[in-house]
């Protein structure tokens, strides 16, 4: 997991690791095999891993900035469900 990077060789920010375990995860359990990495303690190495790799990118200020979308005024949601038929 620590070797993971992007295609321009950057590291992946913290969330984004904590999905592709989620992913992985999930992906198994559609197939029928059901995997805890996150609480079974036979995963304690993936857990440990994982923790420190995101407590080091978040040290490095990775995934602090989240993008948000911006406010929608009423008067902004009036225009478009007038604007357009439905």
């Amino acid at each position: 997991m620590s070797e993971i990077r992007k295609q321009d060789g950057a590291d992946y920010p913290p969330k984004t690791l904590l999905q592709m375990v989620c992913c992985l995860q999930k992906f198994l359990e559609i197939n029928g095999r059901v995997e805890k990495f996150l609480l079974d303690d036979k995963y304690k190495a993936i857990q440990d891993t994982l923790d420190g790799l995101m407590k080091e990118r978040s040290k490095q200020g990775m995934g602090l900035l989240q993008r948000q979308a911006d406010v929608i005024t009423v008067e902004m949601e009036c225009f478009v469900a007038t604007s357009f038929a439905w």
